[in-house]
């Protein structure tokens, strides 16, 4: 693939010299070069739009950085959150970036010996959320896009100090 785009380049100004050099002989022979430029253009412009925005991960990876305790350890569903947070995952976490992963770990009491959770929501589990976040709480720290994908973050010493009572409501939640 290196190869290629090292020789695209070339490739490009041989057809334009090849173009110029017909341009006056009919629009039949003409077209490769101004279609390929057009193509081009549509693929690079595509390249530079975003449809999702990932910046609420990297508020909530920074806000961790800045609000929790470098010694602290750290439990999220997203990997993008420990990089901005410059947290380690737990290499026994590593399976859960998806949402039923996560949920489990929460509603088997997994999260115990951890300190803070970084939760992301996206819309698709919106319901779901709903009745974690009433066995929760409210989280300590909300971003959110503008797609609505959110993260929540929690204290979990606080959630520790209160054990049996949030393992009932999350088990219940379920």
């Amino acid at each position: 693939a290196l190869t290629l785009m090292l020789a695209a380049p070339f490739s490009i100004a041989a057809l334009h010299e090849r173009w110029r050099a017909r341009r006056g002989q009919g629009a039949r022979k003409n077209w490769l070069f101004p279609a390929m430029c057009a193509a081009l253009l549509v693929t690079g412009a595509e390249g530079l739009y975003s449809p999702t925005s990932k910046s609420h991960l990297k508020e909530a990876g920074l806000w961790l950085k800045q609000n929790a305790p470098a010694q602290t350890r750290l439990v999220s569903n997203s990997p993008v959150i420990f990089f901005y947070s410059q947290r380690t995952a737990d290499p026994s976490l590593v399976s859960m970036r998806d949402w039923n992963s996560m949920v489990e770990f929460l509603r088997t009491g997994k999260w115990h010996g951890y300190d803070y959770l970084a939760l992301r929501v996206k819309p698709l589990y919106r319901q779901q959320a709903a009745e974690l976040r009433s066995a929760l709480g409210d989280p300590i720290a909300s971003f959110a896009n503008k797609k609505e994908d959110t993260v929540w973050i929690y204290d979990l010493r606080e959630l520790n100090r209160g054990t049996d009572r949030k393992s009932t409501r999350l088990n219940s939640s379920h």
